[in-house]
């Protein structure tokens, strides 16, 4: 697939101004290892509205301690402060249908996340995965694991883009387009 010879990345685009930061979230600090994950953070303005953006690409369910609940435990970290609205984006590799693991411990985050799918008023689609891909070869289901989790961010329409029924399919996840209130 690659993940020996490519380092995985992140990014944000903004026809507004950014003022950017990466964060290591993963103990695995080699950048040869795909293992190692990084947060891109970036304050930027939507619709007059200072918000803090985040571009992820998070681990597996590992335990309670370790992979994503490790990662998620150091990007809360770096957002406890903030007072901003927030928009995390990406692949969060943890399905939203299993409880008592990644989808739960960042729905009872202190950081007080809504899940966009959830508070959207109108929702066209919901699975960012077919059944299977690299990494998930014993799904069985298609899967809700690519999210964009809001801080005081009032979502009104959530779609998923880049299915190959609304746009090409350019990946082997599809992408979610949230429209929020001006």
């Amino acid at each position: 697939m690659g993940y020996d010879r490519f380092q995985e990345g992140v990014a944000l685009l903004s026809k507004e101004p950014l003022t950017p930061s990466a964060h290591l979230l993963s103990e695995t600090t080699d950048p040869t290892d795909y293992h190692t994950r990084y947060g891109l953070l970036a304050q930027t303005t939507v619709a007059g509205t200072n918000i803090l953006a985040a571009s992820l690409h998070l681990s597996w369910w590992e335990g309670a301690t370790s992979g994503f609940a490790y990662e998620w435990q150091r990007l809360e970290e770096v957002l406890a402060d903030s007072q901003l609205p927030i928009a995390l984006l990406g692949d969060f590799n943890n399905p939203a249908h299993i409880t008592a693991g990644g989808y739960d411990l960042v729905m009872q985050s202190p950081l007080q996340l809504q899940d966009s799918y959830q508070i959207a008023r109108e929702r066209q689609g919901s699975f960012t995965i077919p059944a299977k891909i690299a990494g998930w070869e014993e799904a069985t289901e298609p899967m809700r694991i690519d999210y964009v989790f809001v801080r005081n961010l009032p979502i009104t329409h959530y779609q998923i883009v880049f299915d190959d029924h609304h746009s090409p399919k350019i990946s082997d996840h599809f992408g979610i387009l949230v429209t929020g209130e001006e």
